[in-house]
């Protein structure tokens, strides 16, 4: 049992042996030999609290016997839990582009691009078209190709570029330079957005 399965059961077996007139206390005699590899672990990462001097009298006097050691499981181990135990999420599959959109690969500068474009779309003269939003929340990362996916219509994409335009200034042309490679499109002040062709400024 690897260091992180030991302390999930050690949170376990100390849900399970939450006692409300013990305030939730368990003795030590009372957890699996298993589990007692993680407690120093735990304590330190704040999953688990141990019974100072007074709890441990007060529990003596409640249990009629002396208590060397008790644990209690934390709120933030209660929660830390509760995600250890909690069903991984299933992945929506990837929505096929409807007729005139286009699946959009774009590298995680890109898509950073685009989340902070659609976040700021009030404030711009020319803030994303309509749905472009709508479709970057709804990208998914693929790990085999390190690359968000999304569908975009052309209007969409051409959004996108306009985006892409704004980082060329401020940080990289690179970004935008990729995509007027694989999509076709760049957005230049002075023409506007280009289509069908793969040009782009110097790096």
């Amino acid at each position: 049992m690897r260091q992180s399965e030991k302390r999930v059961a050690l949170l376990q077996e100390l849900r399970e042996g939450w006692r409300s007139e013990r305030q939730g206390w368990v003795l030590d005699d009372e957890l699996s030999d298993v589990v007692w590899n993680a407690v120093r672990t735990a304590l330190r990462e704040g999953i688990v609290e141990a019974a100072d001097a007074r709890a441990r009298a007060e529990l003596g006097a409640l249990l009629g016997r002396s208590v060397s050691r008790a644990l209690r499981i934390t709120d933030y181990g209660r929660d830390v839990l509760v995600y250890a135990l909690a069903p991984v999420a299933p992945v929506p599959a990837q929505r096929e582009p409807a007729p005139g959109e286009r699946l959009v690969r774009l590298l995680p500068a890109q898509m950073e691009t685009l989340r902070v474009f659609v976040g700021i779309g009030h404030k711009l003269s020319r803030p994303p078209v309509k749905g472009l939003a709508e479709r970057v929340a709804a990208a998914q990362f693929s790990l085999a190709d390190k690359r968000w996916l999304l569908t975009l219509t052309p209007e969409q994409i051409d959004s996108a570029a306009y985006a892409l335009s704004l980082r060329t200034t401020v940080f990289s042309c690179a970004e935008a330079n990729r995509f007027s490679r694989e999509y076709g499109v760049r957005y230049h002040p002075d023409s506007g957005t280009v289509r069908g062709l793969a040009w782009g400024v110097r790096d």
